[in-house]
């Protein structure tokens, strides 16, 4: 975070706008501001930074709630509103345990995203190694 509100702050200087400039600086200055939190208190931030997900997943699930009521007649709208409940109800249970869960909640968020990134990566190894093969192939086919 300090490194990026470092860049912003660097990026704001090379606006070309009186506004543009301070939004970048003002910016990159938050950014600087919440990274010394999080690096002098890192308790203060994590507890935060839970309550802030679950109040942004409560907010996203009352809005995909909304939306499925707004959605055609003709369109489906069960399952946008049962994303909306599933996502509500995990916005509801992390705030109702904040901020005793906080560690828990992020270490789990963490995980989910590790796992759906190394998914990533070995899917893309294994595209490049069918698109090796593929092209090895069609070499040796070439050839004879």
């Amino acid at each position: 975070m300090i490194a990026t509100g470092v860049l912003e702050i660097v990026m704001g200087f090379s606006a070309q706008t009186w506004g543009r400039f301070f939004i970048w600086i003002i910016a990159g200055l938050l950014y600087v501001a919440a990274g010394v939190i999080a690096i002098s208190q890192p308790l203060l931030a994590a507890s935060i930074f839970t309550l802030m997900l679950g109040a942004g997943l409560l907010a996203t699930g009352i809005v995909r709630i909304v939306l499925a009521f707004q959605l055609p007649p003709e369109q489906s709208k069960w399952l946008v509103l049962l994303s909306g409940v599933i996502t509500m109800l995990v916005g509801f249970a992390i705030i109702e345990g904040w901020p005793d869960n906080s560690f828990f909640i992020l270490g789990v968020f963490l995980a989910i995203d590790l796992i759906f990134y190394g998914v990533g990566w070995i899917s893309f190894g294994l595209a490049l190694r069918q698109r090796r093969n593929e092209s090895r192939s069609g070499i040796s086919a070439q050839s004879m």
